[in-house]
């Protein structure tokens, strides 16, 4: 079995239950430990699941994969600092798939994506690195997400959309065919866009309005230009009945 390790242990009860699902399916991992800077925790287990120690140990773990488990609206800005601060290259890291999430032909997933039950995944689509599909997503053809990139439960991406690095989209969004979503944007709950949304907004309601707007550091706006995971550096599709 491939040894895993969650990167943050907030996260680790829906993990567990993921991993079983997988688990069942025939994936064959082992959901060995997890890792958090929070000291209480050291030492100590979180539903079972032994916390091995903090962030930086994870490069002392040559043989295990990671699964980084850190994410939330609060967090959105401070992900790609995280990540970058863990000095793995996106190889470490493994994709979970729920079976119950179906990707269509074409469809790509980069490293270090996870994705929830029952998301749909239209042709085409390009998914980047370290995103989030929260349940009952639906993504539409061409879409294109970018990395680390959050959606929670039931958005509903229509064609050609572009979500850029590291937003958020809320609980119910809905968002109009070919609207790009700049990095590090929000969009809240239940929120029905029908425009391009600039790097670093809130946008909430029907129609979706600007609330306010935060700056997005430069290293995540320079990831604007290239939104999803490439043809040729993503995972292929997920297997048939995934």
């Amino acid at each position: 079995m491939e040894r895993i390790v969650v990167i943050g242990a907030g996260g680790l009860a829906e993990y567990l239950t993921l991993v079983a699902d997988m688990n069942a399916a025939g994936a064959g991992l082992n959901l060995a430990g997890a890792l958090d800077d929070d000291p209480a925790l050291a030492g100590g287990a979180v539903h079972g699941v032994p916390v091995l120690g903090p962030l930086a140990l994870a490069r002392e773990l040559p043989d295990c994969r990671f699964v980084f488990g850190i994410g939330s609206h609060r967090s959105l800005l401070r992900r790609k600092a995280i990540l970058d601060g863990l000095g793995l290259g996106p190889e470490r890291f493994v994709s979970l798939v729920h079976p119950s999430a179906r990707l269509y032909a074409g469809a790509r997933l980069g490293a270090g994506c996870v994705v929830h039950p029952y998301v749909v995944v239209f042709h085409e689509a390009r998914i980047g690195d370290f995103v989030v599909v929260s349940p009952q997503c639906v993504i539409g053809g061409h879409c294109r997400l970018g990395q680390g990139a959050l959606l929670a439960s039931a958005v509903n991406l229509t064609s050609g959309v572009v979500v850029g690095p590291y937003a958020h989209l809320g609980a119910g969004a809905l968002v109009a065919e070919g609207v790009r979503i700049g990095a590090g944007a929000q969009v809240g709950l239940g929120a029905v866009v029908g425009a391009d949304v600039a790097p670093g907004t809130l946008v909430l309601g029907n129609p979706a309005r600007a609330l306010r707007r935060r700056e997005v550091p430069a290293d995540i706006l320079a990831l604007d230009d290239a939104p999803g995971a490439a043809p040729d550096e993503a995972q292929g599709p997920a297997p048939e009945g995934a």
